[in-house]
């Protein structure tokens, strides 16, 4: 007999077309052929698979992705556990048309009679209930419990549903406690990836200790998190590759926490890995030190007292109120534009710049975004690439400012320890 089946890939790509347009008003229609056609001893569950992936990504719902599993499930001879793909699409539709209750009676079952140690079906449920059910902690821990009773070791792809989950609920402390238990799979070759790190690191951004105060409970130290990202680099099997996207979330969250020797030192590494500094890094880092200038100079200060926008700008603290609107008034005239002329010379004082008192002299040679490129909504074209150089004066001269009195000891010693404590010896 001639397989009704003659290319497999095609005849799923057609039923599944059909059956997604049949489903509707009415959608009934297709079911019973397609209750047949999952009979026959020609629907392999592979091409069956293939089907229900179609379905699924052609927003199908799972209602009827359930009741068209479980015709083609209670099909198959007695003992059949189904692999890994279809048992996940299976467990998810379960759980958005039944319940979290449902899907974990299936899933315990399945756990007991598959001897497939892939984790598939397991993180789906879990990036399932991320998607729906957020604050379902009892799921989650169902999931754990039936995997460690089936002897299941974790994979990253667990560990990162897990975080992923701590990230959506701003769980900071949770969060790093996932990560301990993943540090401790590094013998066995378990390790963070680059969304690993980018959500501890956008975790950060929001937990920046006060000043006088000690860090919050569960706080894990953004130089600590950042020496463990290039550890990872270092791996001698599975080295960590660095990304723009991924060294700029770093960025983001030290300039959260004001550790300016630590973003200089995040900045560097662009350099160091031969990865080009993209306009989001100076997009972050230029909003940050504009919107602290602005804060500062708009604060109730006390006249005569000089803040850090004062030593960042070069300015003297202002003696009364005619002063601090004279400033205000000079801020508004470009501020952005100004300080990049300066950074984009070949040469340029860090310790004693003014940037309201003097003007560039030098024609620029270092490549920096300005400040129309830097507020619009497309990417700039790729063959635009900015130098570092410019970034890293920016983020001298904040350092500068931090320090009084100003001298570079105190510059080059701050970046001395955060270069120290974030990155490991050679």
């Amino acid at each position: 007999m001639q397989s009704i089946f003659h290319s497999p890939s095609m005849e799923a790509r057609m039923l599944a077309s059909a059956i997604a347009k049949s489903f509707g008003d009415p959608h009934e229609r297709l079911i019973i052929p397609f209750v047949f056609l999952s009979a026959h001893h020609d629907m392999t569950e592979d091409i069956f698979t293939e089907i229900m992936q179609m379905l699924a990504r052609r927003k199908v719902k799972p209602k009827v992705l359930l009741q068209l599993t479980n015709y083609y499930i209670t099909a198959q001879s007695d003992g059949f556990v189904p692999a890994p793909d279809l048992a996940a699409i299976w467990f998810r539709a379960q759980f958005l048309t039944e319940g979290a209750d449902a899907a974990l009676v299936a899933l315990k079952e399945y756990s007991m009679c598959s001897t497939n140690r892939d984790l598939l079906p397991y993180t789906t449920l879990l990036s399932t209930i991320n998607d729906v059910s957020l604050n379902d902690a009892g799921s989650v821990e169902q999931i754990l419990l039936i995997m460690d009773h089936a002897q299941l070791t974790l994979d990253l792809t667990v560990f990162n549903a897990l975080l992923r989950r701590e990230h959506r609920l701003n769980h900071s402390s949770s969060a790093f406690t996932v990560y301990a238990s993943l540090k401790e799979m590094a013998d066995s070759g378990v390790l963070p990836n680059e969304e690993t790190y980018a959500m501890l690191f956008s975790l950060l951004r929001s937990r920046r200790p006060r000043v006088s105060k000690k860090p919050p409970s569960g706080f894990y130290p953004p130089r600590s998190l950042f020496r463990d990202m290039i550890d990872t680099t270092m791996h001698p099997e599975h080295p960590l590759m660095l990304s723009s996207s991924l060294l700029t979330v770093a960025l983001r969250a030290f300039l959260q926490h004001r550790d300016y020797p630590a973003a200089l030192v995040a900045v560097n590494t662009f350099d160091q890995h031969r990865i080009d500094v993209p306009i989001e890094a100076y997009y972050v880092t230029v909003k940050h030190i504009v919107h602290r200038i602005w804060a500062e100079v708009r604060e109730n200060r006390i006249l005569g007292s000089k803040l850090w926008c004062d030593h960042f700008l070069g300015v003297s603290a202002p003696t009364s109120i005619r002063d601090v609107e004279a400033l205000e008034e000079q801020l508004s005239e470009g501020l952005v534009d100004k300080i990049l002329n300066f950074t984009r010379q070949d040469k340029m004082s860090i310790l004693n710049v003014r940037f309201f008192r003097s003007i560039p002299t030098e024609v620029p040679v270092y490549t920096a975004p300005t400040l129309a490129e830097l507020e619009q909504v497309e990417d700039p074209l790729p063959e635009i690439k900015y130098h570092s150089k410019p970034l890293e004066r920016l983020l001298e001269r904040a350092i500068v400012a931090t320090f009084i009195p100003q001298h570079r000891k105190g510059l080059e010693d701050a970046v001395q320890v955060a270069r120290a404590e974030m990155t490991p010896p050679i």
